[in-house]
């Protein structure tokens, strides 16, 4: 393997678009910047640092989703900077988590209850307090849960299907059908993946590619986006210093965005993918204020 390649040290005429794509790079850098100083704002810990009698609903549901935003925060460092130095692939490996964190506070925004899923029953399991039950074959249901103390069996699980089901914009529900797919054929074993492993010509393997080098900035962008149109227009922030800045550069971000999506040639001709995009993003999000 040869000394490693990176947007920033390739020439434009081997990277279209390098210019672009690198202004977007940055654009989601302040994003980050600005979650992560949410995150320094507000994420104490609430739950394992108060008296029990002292803990309310509310503190279960802080610690969860700053636990989330704190571990988006990451895997977001983490995937552009393997986008970065043109690890295309393992960027958005990466991205179906974060994807998959947004799919989750969506869904627990409008549905409460089970925030007992995500806290007590996986912690409980994996603490080996509660256990699957066995059916009468003696099989193992992992689709439910029980209590050995009380003997009570309840359902186990969320699906993501479920989860995107519950998403709010229509346009959101048809790009999963499409995005979601597609991040798990990279993230798996699958062979319609591997053409991003060929030469152009198919006839060896490769590891050192150029080819597919701006797909994670396809796609990074809007799940970022639509993750803090979700904190900022959505639910809403108690930290109205940072709704504010979230929610401005976020505009930033969707304008440069849109017109570079917009006028990608490649992805207008494969796919619906890039107008369904750009028809959300175009949607007139308010921001929301919440009393503190």
């Amino acid at each position: 393997m040869n000394n490693r390649i990176s947007i920033e040290n390739t020439p434009e005429f081997i990277l279209p678009k390098k210019n672009e794509v690198l202004r977007i790079n940055e654009n989601i850098i302040s994003q980050i910047d600005l979650l992560e100083e949410l995150i320094d704002r507000n994420g104490d810990v609430k739950v394992l640092t108060k008296e029990d009698s002292e803990i309310d609903g509310q503190d279960f549901y802080h610690d969860f989703v700053y636990f989330v935003l704190t571990k988006t925060s990451k895997t977001l460092r983490a995937s552009i900077l393997l986008a970065e130095n043109i690890f295309p692939e393992d960027s958005q490996i990466l991205l179906r988590s974060v994807y998959e964190n947004y799919l989750t506070l969506s869904h627990l925004s409008k549905n409460m209850g089970d925030l007992d899923f995500f806290m007590g029953k996986t912690v409980g399991l994996a603490a080996g307090l509660l256990t699957h039950p066995l059916s009468k074959n003696n099989k193992i249901q992992r689709n439910k849960i029980l209590n050995p103390e009380t003997g009570e069996i309840s359902e186990f699980g969320i699906s993501i299907s479920k989860m995107a089901g519950n998403l709010s914009s229509q346009e959101e529900k048809e790009i999963h059908k499409e995005l979601y797919p597609y991040l798990c054929e990279l993230t798996h074993l699958n062979m319609i993946s591997s053409g991003n492993y060929r030469n152009k010509d198919c006839t060896e393997y490769t590891y050192d590619s150029y080819d597919s080098y701006h797909n994670p900035y396809i796609f990074l962008p809007y799940v970022l986006i639509i993750f803090c149109d979700f904190l900022t227009c959505e639910i809403g922030m108690n930290d109205e210093k940072m709704s504010k800045k979230i929610y401005k550069q976020n505009k930033v971000t969707k304008l440069e965005y849109i017109k570079f999506v917009s006028d990608f040639d490649f992805y207008k001709a494969e796919t619906k993918l890039t107008e369904l995009i750009v028809n959300r993003l175009k949607e007139k999000k308010i921001r929301k204020k919440v009393s503190a």
